[in-house]
């Protein structure tokens, strides 16, 4: 099965900064509508079939900021998909934070936040700030959250020839993340990450490490692992068990002169439960 995408047509601009009522308050959004077809008959792969369809990618989103002085603004941003095929990109508020800048080199969050997991993260959905009309599906595509409930600090760094950026978050998360083919529950906890970023002019360096503590609601394989133990076999209740610690290393490169462009991304994603894959993917444009 050859799998094909069409995309008929693909606007992001037109909503960017479409309205502002004050100059505290101001609106902006973005839309992409994306359409695709499976060139094989009876069969569907990611909500797409033998004929056109414009889910799932197409979306749109409506961001609105209120800024109260010099310091402290609220963001707030609404995401309404066509279609949820998978179990973590559901329609609703996407974003709720609060952000304090006490220096224009610190930035503080506060809130419901997009977890800053690969190089793109902040702006994933957003199609105008990528060359493709998805990002890479290699390393996006995993069963990894796009949000959280925590706080995020910045720390930037500027010189004549480079900018240093560093960033710490830590929070938590629940909902439902999709596994393969299994749709779970989940909860995340002591969620911990560091990401240094270096750019010298046209070229950039991202690298991260990410840790947590993981609990899938998965009924029938917790009471497995209850039984297994409760008949003393230790390391098989082990190798099912559905808590435990998770681990994520990025490391990422993009260079764009506006002529031309070089991307490429790297991710290990690993966990301490046998009933999830490891995952090491990486990408090169």
């Amino acid at each position: 099965m050859r799998y094909k995408i069409s995309w008929c047509l693909l606007f992001t601009t037109m909503l960017t900064h479409f309205s502002a009522f004050s100059d505290e308050l101001e609106f902006s959004g973005y839309a992409r509508v994306i359409g695709g077809y499976l060139d094989e008959k009876n069969v569907e792969f990611k909500g797409y079939e033998d004929s056109i369809k414009f889910s799932p990618s197409s979306l749109i989103g409506f961001q609105g900021e209120y800024q109260f002085d010099d310091k402290w603004s609220a963001t707030a941003q609404v995401l309404l998909r066509s279609n949820n095929t998978t179990a973590s990109d559901n329609s609703g508020l996407e974003w709720l934070y609060l952000t304090y800048r006490p220096t224009d080199n610190i930035q503080i969050k506060l809130g419901k936040l997009r977890t800053p997991f690969f190089t793109m993260s902040d702006f994933s959905d957003v199609g105008f700030a990528y060359p493709w009309i998805n990002p890479p599906q290699q390393v996006y595509d995993t069963y990894l959250f796009k949000t959280f409930n925590g706080i995020d600090a910045v720390y930037k760094f500027g010189a004549e020839n480079f900018d240093l950026s560093f960033e710490g978050y830590y929070g938590e998360e629940s909902g439902d993340i999709g596994i393969g083919a299994l749709r779970t529950g989940f909860e995340v906890d002591n969620l911990l990450g560091v990401i240094g970023k270096i750019n010298i002019e046209n070229l950039e360096f991202r690298v991260s490490r990410y840790n947590g503590n993981i609990k899938l609601d998965i009924d029938e394989i917790r009471q497995l692992e209850n039984v297994l133990n409760s008949l003393n076999f230790t390391k098989s209740a082990s190798s099912v068990k559905t808590k435990g610690r998770a681990h994520a290393d990025q490391f990422g490169v993009i260079y764009d002169n506006l002529d031309y462009f070089f991307r490429g991304e790297w991710v290990r994603i690993k966990t301490d439960l046998g009933i999830v894959p490891i995952i090491q993917s990486y990408y090169l444009y």
